[in-house]
């Protein structure tokens, strides 16, 4: 058994990556958040989406537990290329923390964004981890569709909860911005899915920590055991097409210099390079919204919905004339022969608030 000190003697003083994981954890658990799970540590707009839905049988009607995998935290609608399947890596990494057991169940790279599942046991069966969730919040956020508090939930089955987290430390080589969401089993194994928009490398470092939870007293740092995962990470290559544009759009006070798309099993997608060629409108949309953004629109003016990958909109860090816009489309195996790129307000519902349109061949 691996008690707190030894934890606090085996890893020394609290990394900057440790430190916001951990505060983030508190802030959720005091400040009442309702299934607010996913973070991109960015000044940036969400361009796609990611909605971790997953589809779960009541505990007393499953006799077979199912194990979660990267594919099961995807939204309903996602589509991967059959070839998505040969990207994962089952990679034998596992520690212990004492209180709770953290397994590396499933890795994926494909170039572009890496997504790692973590499940996380706990060494008392008599245990319930709760993540970043309160007492207060129903187990429903966790497990099942119950509307019960998680407190009175656990206190029903004589058991005790524990708030737990796992992250990417940020100071891994090549890591831009991630996000994180996580699901109970059946059998009380809570299962995390990392994503991070990632430029490669050989590994990757995970933070961990967990620290029992009572409803008359609020966590603070020093009562979590923590510790680190090394995940290897298998590496890539993917065609890409460039398409030098010089396009202005007036309407965002922007000209768009290049657009940038990658194809993989599990995205195509694209980075937009933009200079800001008017101040004064591009930051009248960080006044009244979260920025200004492009979207990527069929032959009939739709907004083509996103896939499931990170992205972000904004000026690049450190410079006050050039931005970027990240995320991904559909994957297919061929590039479009052309694609059309409307200006919009970042935060309000696709088409809403949207400006002029441009169209950009690629052959």
């Amino acid at each position: 058994m691996v008690d707190f000190e030894n934890m606090k003697d085996a890893f020394g003083s609290p990394d900057a990556g440790f430190e916001l994981a951990v505060k983030g954890t508190l802030t959720h658990l005091r400040t009442d958040r309702r299934v607010r799970r996913s973070h991109v540590p960015l000044r940036a707009a969400l361009i796609a989406a990611i909605v971790f839905a997953v589809g779960i049988s009541a505990l007393a009607a499953a006799p077979v537990l199912a194990k979660l995998g990267i594919f099961d935290f995807l939204r309903p609608d996602a589509v991967v290329l059959p070839e998505a399947e040969e990207l994962i890596e089952t990679p034998e990494v596992t520690q212990s923390s004492g209180v709770a057991v953290y397994d590396v169940r499933e890795v994926l790279y494909d170039g572009e964004t890496v997504k790692i599942v973590v499940a996380v046991t706990p060494v008392d069966k008599n245990t319930l981890l709760i993540g970043q969730e309160s007492l207060d919040d129903p187990i429903a956020n966790l497990y099942g569709d119950d509307g019960t508090p998680i407190g009175e939930y656990a206190a029903a089955r004589g058991m005790t909860t524990m708030s737990c987290y796992v992250s990417i430390n940020h100071e891994s080589a090549g890591i831009d911005y991630s996000s994180v969401g996580y699901k109970l089993e059946g059998d009380g194994t809570l299962v995390y899915i990392l994503s991070a928009k990632w430029s490669g490398g050989e590994e990757i470092v995970l933070n961990y920590g967990s620290a029992p939870i009572s409803a008359n007293r609020d966590l603070e740092v020093g009562d979590f055991t923590r510790g680190t995962l090394i995940v290897p990470i298998v590496g890539t290559e993917n065609p890409t097409r460039v398409v030098e544009a010089a396009t202005v759009f007036a309407d965002l006070g922007v000209r768009v210099d290049k657009i940038t798309l990658t194809s993989t099993p599990m995205a195509m997608y694209y980075r937009i390079d933009y200079t800001i060629i008017d101040a004064e409108v591009f930051d009248a949309f960080e006044v009244t919204g979260m920025g200004a953004s492009f979207s990527f629109v069929d032959e009939d003016g739709e907004s083509i919905q996103g896939a499931p990958v990170d992205g972000r909109s904004g000026r690049i860090d450190g410079s006050d004339t050039l931005g970027e816009c990240t995320g991904g489309l559909p994957p297919s195996a061929d590039f479009p022969e052309r694609v059309t790129l409307r200006g919009y307000e970042a935060g309000s519902d696709w088409g809403s608030k949207s400006y002029e349109a441009h169209t950009f061949e690629l052959r």
